[in-house]
């Protein structure tokens, strides 16, 4: 749950944003304006996060009643609960999975079509100015190929050095290998108890010591022939993921 000032619906009430006996949604109430109804910018924003939060959502749970065309801004949005109720226990695997998802298998799928090549890759790179000229425009999966990192919080009944983990993935979310990182690590002196890997790292400097570059290489390499190639990626990161998961239960011992 988000927390919230006690005077909410006063502040909304004395800005004129909203009247006593209707409904309170704070996202209709204060969200940003969204472009000119009807404009071909607006049909693109409108989907630009709505269709993430729409995967998101009926990936954890199947059953709730979201359509991939409802947007998500004030004035074209279904009204998302926070936060939704999955349809059961979540694993942090299946989250994983959904930070490098590209909508495959849905109509949306990035996969497939022309822009995709023959090798299915789901990347779409922005061409700037020149785009100035053409109408439309690509779907934005929750996974892309800017991303830098992804992390997931585990909260955990346990004391607090050891029942709060952050599980941190280098570069693109179908590619990355999330590290467990414990708050108990926080309290130590040298570089908050992290590799020295894990604190530099550029686009645009290539350093063999930095933990991010080998992540980077591989994503690169991925679009020469996606399909091909993310098999064994996806082989070598369930090895690996069992081997973080394992460490992590091994550290239980020394509670």
């Amino acid at each position: 749950m988000y927390k919230r000032q006690a005077n909410i619906t006063g502040v909304a009430l004395e800005q004129g944003l909203w009247e006593p006996g209707t409904p309170f949604n704070f996202y209709t109430i204060f969200g940003y304006q969204p472009l000119p109804v009807g404009s071909l910018p607006y049909e693109i924003d409108k989907a630009y996060t709505g269709r993430r939060m729409w995967r998101a959502y009926t990936t954890l749970n199947p059953a709730l009643d979201i359509g991939p065309d409802d947007g998500h801004n004030p004035l074209h949005q279904l009204n998302f609960s926070y936060p939704a109720a999955a349809d059961g226990k979540v694993e942090r695997e299946a989250v994983m999975e959904l930070l490098g998802d590209h909508y495959e298998g849905t109509q949306y799928d990035l996969t497939r079509g022309a822009a995709a090549g023959p090798f299915g890759d789901p990347n779409r790179v922005d061409m700037g100015l020149r785009e100035a000229g053409v109408t439309g425009g690509f779907e934005r999966a929750i996974g892309s190929y800017r991303t830098t990192y992804t992390q997931i919080c585990e909260l955990r009944p346990l004391p607090d050095f050891h029942g709060g983990i952050l599980w941190y993935g280098h570069g693109t979310g179908d590619a990355a290998v999330h590290t467990p990182l414990f708050v108990a690590q926080l309290l130590v002196a040298d570089r908050f108890g992290l590799p020295a890997s894990y604190y530099y790292g550029s686009q645009y400097q290539f350093s063999a010591d930095s933990a991010w570059r080998p992540f980077a290489f591989v994503d690169n390499w991925l679009r020469l022939g996606y399909k091909q190639m993310l098999p064994v990626v996806h082989e070598e990161q369930a090895k690996l993921r069992a081997e973080a998961a394992a460490l992590v239960e091994l550290s239980l011992i020394h509670i």
